[in-house]
């Protein structure tokens, strides 16, 4: 969506979900885009770039190239990144895909992800923006040996420990998410993700929240009043 020119990323999702462009349709179009000079991403809207593939892969590859070109115009619109990256994982079938062929045990933690994913693109004004702190992370994330802050998603850190951990955006709406607080058992869910990320910290934890977020107004988490609460009872345990 953001780079046409981007061979690799395409071969990647044109056929996930499944949606009739099979391995062989694939080989067809970077051939064609060979002889065009052309990338495969802008070959998808040519219909001299379809020689050789049947009608209903023909189709299937037209539906795909407008679906592109719908997003792509999204990405050089207004849109915010948050609802771009929504509408894509919608109309492109991807959150079904999991929703409904991911093996249950892994269902969970993957639209926990795709969740993570959307709420830090909800932090960024614009589409090129967000891909270049992704790509940040990525490079952070590829060199653990560093002495240096590492910055991560909460599923990323899972087995790890650190002895400081920052965890920021305790708020409602990001933390829980604001869909999981309308999904049946998305708070609960979001709660042990928050636990998880809590018992990350071996020496010290730090928790922050914001009153404002993009100009929007934003309580506290819940979360912190369980924490507080916890505090409280094991003070009292103790007889302080």
């Amino acid at each position: 969506v953001a780079n046409p020119a981007d061979s690799l990323s395409l071969n990647r999702i044109i056929n996930t979900p499944a949606r009739g462009i099979g391995p062989a349709n694939i080989a067809l179009l970077t051939t064609r885009a060979a002889e065009l000079g052309l990338p495969v991403g802008e070959v998808l809207v040519k219909r001299e770039g379809w020689i050789g593939l049947s009608d209903r892969a023909a189709q299937a590859v037209s539906d795909f190239a407008r679906r592109v070109h719908r997003w792509r115009s999204l990405a050089t619109g207004t849109a915010p990144p948050d609802h771009m990256l929504q509408t894509i994982l919608s109309e492109s079938g991807y959150e079904r895909l999991i929703e409904q062929d991911w093996p249950e045990a892994e269902r969970a933690d993957a639209l926990a992800h795709l969740r993570e994913l959307i709420a830090a693109a909800a932090e960024h004004t614009s589409l090129t923006d967000f891909l270049q702190e992704v790509a940040l992370l990525t490079n952070v994330d590829n060199d653990d040996e560093r002495d240096a802050v590492q910055l991560m998603t909460i599923h990323a850190s899972k087995g790890l420990e650190w002895p400081i951990v920052y965890l920021p955006g305790l708020e409602e709406g990001t933390l829980p998410h604001e869909r999981s607080i309308a999904e049946v058992g998305g708070v609960e869910e979001e709660r042990r993700l928050c636990y998880v990320a809590l018992t990350r910290a071996g020496e010290q934890l730090y928790l922050s929240h914001v009153k404002k977020r993009q100009k929007s107004n934003r309580n506290p988490s819940r979360f912190l009043d369980d924490i507080l609460s916890y505090g409280r009872e094991r003070k009292q345990a103790r007889g302080e």
